[in-house]
């Protein structure tokens, strides 16, 4: 598994509801990876060696094999040789934009494999694949609200991609916007450095709005975690609209929808002139997240989906 905080966390959430897990972490163990194949996108699909994982197929017999995230495989020939000794899972959390690089090349070896993205799903299941929606979620034990002062009218966290910075600096023309993570040259606002742990809920709650923007790299919509991590710390939070969203959250009820950036401007506008309904926004998109969005129910419907063959 790779070691960023979404995916720490979900290995949390998995453990709660499988106590018996092990975590081959490659940031530790980098011998037991190598790149598959030369790509002209940065999701570049990585491969294990089955030497490598040997062992602890050994001294663990699993019932299942699980690659999270980050491109993860088999070669052709190990596929073999693992699908025989247990189920296989590989779940992708960056479609659309890895589609093209990771599971239309090698989803359909895997026993069974998982898709945040509706689009992605389609496309699975016309290769043939055995596919599943596996969406992002929230651990009501880790992401919650922080008591923090209100810095910044509006908050985005997350690394720097061309939208977003063309967005950040209109926006910054009209409020005071704070921002965290890597790559933010030729943005307006001098970002925050990249933060982990508490100091990431601390950085959510410290706007009075927060911002998740879904465009990927190629311009793609896609479900994005911040939007569950930022409703589950109760924050109230602006994205923006697309159909595949309001099938978990209902725009203008648990979260705030826009559908431009002149329209992005008169939402912030609102509700920074409205806070207590700003307020009850956060209050809704709160208890939708908990009620429906943990990892634990993810977790449980996919296992559930796996064991049913």
């Amino acid at each position: 598994m790779g070691t960023n905080d979404a995916v720490a966390v979900m290995l949390r959430a998995l453990r709660d509801v499988v106590p018996n897990v092990v975590e081959l972490n490659l940031g530790e163990h980098p011998d037991a990876v190598e790149v598959l194949h030369a790509s002209p996108s940065p999701l570049v699909p990585k491969t294990l060696c089955c030497e490598a994982v040997q062992p602890w197929l050994d001294n663990f017999r699993p019932d299942l094999v699980l690659c999270l995230a980050g491109g993860l495989t088999f070669g052709e020939r190990d596929f073999l040789e693992v699908n025989r000794r247990a189920r296989t899972v590989g779940i992708a959390l960056s479609d659309p934009e890895s589609f093209p690089y990771h599971g239309r090349v090698f989803a359909a070896r895997f026993g069974h494999y998982f898709t945040t993205s509706r689009e992605s799903l389609a496309a699975y299941l016309r290769l043939g694949v055995r596919a599943g929606l596996f969406q992002h979620g929230c651990y009501p034990g880790f992401h919650r609200h922080m008591d923090v002062p209100k810095r910044y009218d509006v908050v985005v966290v997350g690394h720097a991609k061309k939208d977003r910075i063309e967005t950040v600096n209109a926006l910054a023309r009209h409020f005071s916007v704070g921002v965290w993570g890597w790559g933010w040259d030729g943005c307006v606002v001098r970002p925050e450095p990249q933060v982990h742990g508490d100091d990431y809920l601390r950085a959510i709650c410290s706007g009075r709005l927060y911002l998740s923007l879904p465009r990927t790299h190629s311009g793609l919509l896609a479900m994005k975690y911040s939007v569950f991590e930022a409703t589950a710390c109760r924050m109230p939070v602006l994205t923006e609209r697309f159909d595949e969203m309001s099938e978990h959250f209902e725009y203008g009820r648990e979260i705030v929808g826009y559908s431009d950036l002149e329209d992005l401007t008169r939402q912030i506008e609102y509700y920074l002139a409205h806070p207590d309904e700003a307020d009850a926004i956060a209050e809704a998109g709160h208890r939708r997240c908990l009620r429906d969005h943990t990892w634990h129910q993810r977790w449980e419907g996919l296992l559930a989906t796996v064991s049913s063959g």
